[in-house]
């Protein structure tokens, strides 16, 4: 092993020679006819021998020159074989690359065994890493034989320019994480990156991630964690052996800060896949490139995670963390208008809690507010993913259920109404508290025309359940000519609750 080992190293070490003396021989498998245009930056700069090859013309014998690395083109609905390609890589590095930036082309690329997958057009620093990543060396060696290539690449004006488009392209934090990352992986020879973030509860998470493995992952998250409470950079040349990270992999590893108004909002890891036989450095122009990305990339990061705070709690209820009735009607509006163009049943459920007054009267508001929170829990666990729940006011929920037909509600309204029935409220607190539920069931299309009959027709569905002794569950099933009549806004109806009690069809029926 030893023996094959200086083997490898030996012809590394002789084909960095012959790159020095004659450039960086790279050999373009297209199958596009501009692609010039993918390799017009490699082509200028006279330490890249650029040759392209038209796939559908390649030799059956196997790569037509010498290469220092290989670049093979990946497009939709072309599926190159295994063994070609493994006849063509030869010992060094078998990158793809594709016009097109589809996860499924990627997907395909990792399928295939290709070491990394691009996307045109192709730039100098991403071949010059994908080179030091297939050559055996620690991860000390590459940074430091990095540090030239880097200086090159930050000295283009309009590299500044694409990382703040990249990170201020979306407003969803995973996204701004997942551009951060993508720079990271572009531009340093580290083979897997992290974005790790405190949750709410201080547990450290990954939000976003390149080459990541579950052996990586452990020791991304004791180091981020680290970074982020501290607010330090770390390096690690072994993570195993480092107190920071308690039971880490065996590799080398670097943590740098997201501070973004001098707060410390997450954390960039990246990792090796081994430990580094040297301590690592980090020289100017590696500090200058992760500067230049954490900046700009962790205050849109912060921006990002504020403005979807402030969105939750718009359309959350404060107490039991369900949506609240103003998400309630936009959910209902917005089902309503695809319920129109599909021609698929929307379904709504109406929910009142049994003689819930008597919790408040009997053990204070606290008390009750606590119950409300356990009902709502009862609630959103019987429902389904696919269903939106929501409290509507007081003791009141409401349940969209998208696709459902009356049936189909009716089940999930039974669900609900004995899961509540089988609860024991209160039981933490030493209480033995037993409560029911009033149902009203109503679907779309039958007994309304839009969104605000149809949650019409479910209250008053429920109002008949209170009627005939409550604790059961009503279905609407045809539009009267009264519910045909202008009916009150969500808004106001949830602000008003005037709804007349008896006002029920009598083509209706008891479920």
């Amino acid at each position: 092993m030893q023996a094959t080992s200086r083997r490898f190293a030996t012809a590394s070490t002789r084909r960095r020679g012959e790159r020095r003396r004659t450039g960086v021989a790279v050999t373009v498998y297209h199958v596009s006819s501009d692609v010039d245009a993918h390799v017009a930056q490699l082509k200028r700069l006279s330490r890249f021998r650029v040759t392209c090859v038209d796939q559908r013309k390649i030799s059956s014998r196997g790569p037509m020159r010498a290469s220092d690395l290989v670049l093979w083109e990946l497009a939709s609905g072309r599926r190159p074989g295994r063994r070609r390609i493994e006849s063509l890589a030869r010992g060094v590095p078998f990158v793809s690359y594709s016009i097109e930036g589809t996860k499924s082309l990627a997907h395909m690329s990792r399928a295939l065994g290709f070491a990394a997958h691009l996307k045109a057009p192709l730039s100098s620093v991403e071949i010059e890493r994908q080179l030091l990543l297939g050559e055996s060396l620690d991860l000390s060696t590459r940074l430091r034989r990095f540090q030239t290539i880097l200086r090159r690449h930050l000295a283009k004006p309009d590299v500044m320019a694409e990382v703040y488009r990249s990170v201020n392209v979306s407003v969803e934090p995973k996204k701004v994480a997942d551009a951060l990352v993508g720079h990271a992986a572009r531009w340093l020879p580290v083979p897997a990156w992290a974005v790790i973030v405190p949750d709410e509860s201080a547990v450290a998470k990954v939000v976003a991630s390149r080459g990541l493995t579950a052996r990586l992952q452990r020791g991304a998250l004791a180091l981020g964690k680290w970074v982020v409470r501290r607010g330090d950079d770390a390096i690690s040349a072994d993570l195993s052996n480092d107190r920071r990270t308690p039971k880490g992999p065996p590799v080398a590893a670097l943590g740098f800060p997201m501070v973004s108004r001098g707060r410390t909002v997450g954390a960039l890891i990246g990792l090796d896949l081994t430990k580094s036989e040297r301590a690592l450095l980090l020289g100017g122009p590696l500090l200058d490139a992760v500067g230049m990305l954490l900046e700009p990339a962790a205050v849109a990061f912060d921006n990002a995670v504020n403005l979807k705070r402030a969105e939750s709690l718009s359309v959350t209820d404060d107490l039991t963390r369900l949506y609240n009735s103003r998400f309630l009607g936009l959910v209902l509006r917005r089902e309503t208008k695809r319920t129109s163009r599909s021609g698929y049943p929307l379904s709504m459920l109406f929910i009142d809690m049994d003689g819930f007054k008597i919790v408040n009267d009997n053990h204070g508001h606290l008390y009750g507010s606590r119950a409300l929170v356990e009902a709502a829990q009862v609630i959103k666990v019987s429902a389904r993913e696919t269903d939106v729940v929501a409290r509507f006011g007081g003791d009141e929920f409401a349940v969209v259920l998208p696709d459902t037909d009356t049936e189909g509600a009716k089940a999930v309204g039974e669900r609900v109404r004995d899961e509540i029935a089988a609860h024991k409220f209160l039981a933490s607190a030493g209480f033995d508290i037993r409560l029911t539920a009033s149902v009203g069931v109503a679907t779309l299309p039958g007994v309304a025309s839009n969104a605000d009959g149809l949650l019409q027709a479910a209250d008053r569905a429920m109002y008949e359940v209170k009627a005939q002794g409550k604790n059961g569950i009503y279905r609407r099933r045809l539009m009267s000519a009264m519910q045909r009549m202008p009916l009150e806004p969500v808004g106001r109806l949830a602000a008003s609750r005037q709804v007349p009690r008896q006002a029920v069809d009598s083509s209706g029926g008891a479920g």
